[in-house]
C-alpha cells in the first residue's frame, strides 16, 4: 500500500470507526431509561392517530358488555352472579354467532347451583365457546388456580390464555402500556391465546405474523368500532332482547367485564387522554386484527443499526460538506421533519413503527461530531502517540483521560 504522508487514509479509517461507534452507541441509549420512555411516546402517539379507520363498524366482532348498570341490582358485584352470566350465554347463542368467548376467570366457587348453572350453558350451548384460561403468572394462590383448572376441565370447552405483553424496562419503572399481544404458554402444551384460539374459528390458519397489535381506531362513519351490546338489555324481557340479536349473528361475541375498576388498561391509545381501556376490548383488538390479517412490525437490532449507520453517514457527511456545513439549524431541521415524515410513511404504506426518537437522535449527534473530527482525531492521535512513548498507561490514566474527553465532548470543548 502506497504512504499516505497527509494521513487521509488514517482520517477516513477514523471518521468511519466513529461512525460506527456513535451508532452503536446511540442504539444501546435508545434501549433504557428516558429515551426509550420518549420512543414509546412518538410511537404511541403515531398509532392513536394513523392506525387504521374502516368506512364502517368490524363485521367480524361484536362485544357484550357487563357493566356498572348490569350488576346494580345483584347483591353481590364481584364475584358476579353465576346465574347471571348462564342466562347470558344462553341468550347470546340463540343468536347463533360464530363463536362465543368468556373474558372471564373463574377462580373461586359461588353459590353451587348457580355454578351448575353456568357449566350446563357452557356445555348445552350448540355454538363454539373458548374460554379464558391463566397459570401461575396471575399471582393466584393454590387453591384458586386448582379450582380454575377443575372449572375449565369440567366445561369441556377449549380455552385461550388471557395474558398481554408487557414490555419492562431493566433501567427504569415499566410503563405497563399494552402495545403486545403475549407469547403462547410453552408450560401448558404451547397454550394459545384467548384472541388466537377465536379467531381460527373464524379464519383457518389466523396466527400472528408479529406480537405488535395492529390497533383499530373509529371507523369513518362515526359509529362504534366493534357492535356492542350492555348485558343489562339482553337479560330484561324477551321481547327487548330480540332487536338487539341480529347484530350479534355470525359474529365472534366477546362476553366481558366493563368496570370502573376492574381489568383496565393502558393502551397506545391511551396517550390521548389516558383513558383506561377493558381488557375485553382489547382481546377484540387482537382477534379483528388476526382474523383481517393485519400487521405492524418494529425493526430488529440489525435492521435498528443499519438504519442508525445510515443516518450518522448522512449527517455526518452533511456536516462535514463545504456548503451545507455552514447551515447547521437548517440541516437539524430539515433532518428532523424528514425523519417525522418517514415514519409516518413507513407507518402508513409498510405496516413499520420506525424509532424515531433514536434515529433523531443519531441525526443530531452527527451533526454535532462531524465539524469536530479533525480536532478529535488530531487528538485521538496524540493520545495514541502517549500511550505508544511511554510503553502503556495505568488504569487509572485510561480513566481520567476517558472522563476528561468525554466531557469536553459533552461541552463542544473537543
Amino acid at each position: 500500500m502506497a504512504r499516505d504522508p497527509n494521513g487521509n487514509v488514517r482520517r477516513r479509517l477514523f471518521g468511519a470507526l466513529t461512525v460506527i461507534v456513535v451508532a452503536i452507541g446511540v442504539l444501546l441509549l435508545s434501549k433504557i431509561g428516558y429515551i426509550q420512555d420518549a420512543e414509546h411516546w412518538t410511537a404511541d402517539w403515531r398509532t392513536a392517530l394513523f392506525s387504521t379507520r374502516n368506512p364502517s363498524q368490524h363485521e367480524s366482532v361484536a362485544l357484550v358488555l357487563i357493566t356498572d348498570e348490569t350488576l346494580d341490582s345483584y347483591p353481590v358485584r364481584i364475584p358476579m352472579d353465576r346465574g347471571m352470566i348462564a342466562k347470558l350465554i344462553r341468550v347470546v347463542a340463540s343468536a347463533h354467532p360464530a363463536a362465543i368467548g368468556i373474558d372471564f376467570v373463574f377462580v373461586r366457587p359461588t353459590v353451587p347451583s348457580a355454578d351448575a348453572e353456568l357449566l350446563s350453558a357452557i356445555r348445552e350451548a350448540d355454538v363454539p365457546i373458548v374460554l379464558g384460561s391463566v397459570d401461575e403468572r396471575a399471582g393466584l394462590i393454590p387453591k384458586q388456580l386448582q379450582y380454575h383448572r377443575q372449572f375449565l376441565a369440567a366445561a369441556k370447552r377449549p380455552t385461550g390464555h388471557v395474558f398481554f405483553e408487557r414490555k419492562t424496562n431493566a433501567f427504569g419503572i415499566s410503563d405497563h402500556v399494552i402495545r403486545e399481544m403475549a407469547e403462547p404458554i410453552e408450560s401448558v402444551d404451547h397454550q394459545q391465546s384467548f384472541a388466537e384460539v377465536l379467531a381460527q374459528i373464524k379464519r383457518k390458519g389466523a396466527t400472528p405474523h408479529t406480537p405488535r397489535i395492529a390497533w383499530l381506531l373509529a371507523p369513518r362513519d362515526g359509529s362504534q368500532t366493534f357492535y356492542e351490546v350492555e348485558a343489562s338489555d339482553l337479560l330484561g324481557e324477551p321481547e327487548d332482547a330480540a332487536p338487539l340479536l341480529p347484530g350479534l349473528k355470525d359474529k365472534i361475541v366477546l362476553i366481558g367485564s366493563d368496570l370502573v375498576d376492574l381489568d383496565r388498561h393502558l393502551t397506545p391509545l391511551s396517550v390521548v387522554n389516558e383513558a383506561r381501556m377493558p381488557g375485553v376490548k382489547i382481546h377484540a383488538q387482537i382477534v379483528a386484527q388476526l382474523i383481517d390479517d393485519r400487521w405492524l412490525r418494529t425493526l430488529n437490532w440489525p435492521e435498528e443499526f443499519l438504519m442508525l449507520l445510515g443516518i450518522i453517514f448522512a449527517g455526518y457527511a452533511a456536516s462535514r460538506h463545504r456548503k451545507l456545513g455552514a447551515f447547521k439549524s437548517t440541516l437539524a431541521w430539515v433532518g428532523s421533519t424528514s425523519l417525522v415524515i418517514s415514519g409516518f410513511v413507513a407507518f402508513n404504506m409498510l405496516n413499520l413503527v420506525l424509532p424515531y426518537t433514536s434515529a433523531l437522535t443519531a441525526w443530531l449527534t452527527a451533526l454535532r461530531i462531524g465539524p469536530r473530527l479533525e480536532k478529535i482525531h488530531q487528538k485521538f492521535a496524540a493520545m495514541l502517540r502517549y500511550i505508544s512513548t511511554n510503553g502503556g498507561l495505568r488504569w487509572t490514566t485510561y480513566y481520567h483521560l476517558g472522563s476528561t474527553l468525554g466531557w469536553r465532548l459533552w461541552q463542544g470543548r473537543l
